[in-house]
């Protein structure tokens, strides 16, 4: 296998893998906001 062919199927694999992470990220987001949210309330709650 050349050198060419083998970068190309590594460059995709990592282009596989940023793609992914990129969609995990997207979906983790709104989840990390809403529980941010949630522990706020729940300490300022706890403070009064």
């Amino acid at each position: 296998m050349g050198r060419d062919v083998l970068e190309a199927k590594c460059s995709r694999w990592i282009d596989i893998v940023r793609s992914r992470m990129n969609l995990s990220n997207n979906l983790w987001e709104p989840f990390k906001e809403k529980l941010l949210d949630r522990v706020f309330i729940m300490e300022a709650s706890l403070r009064l």
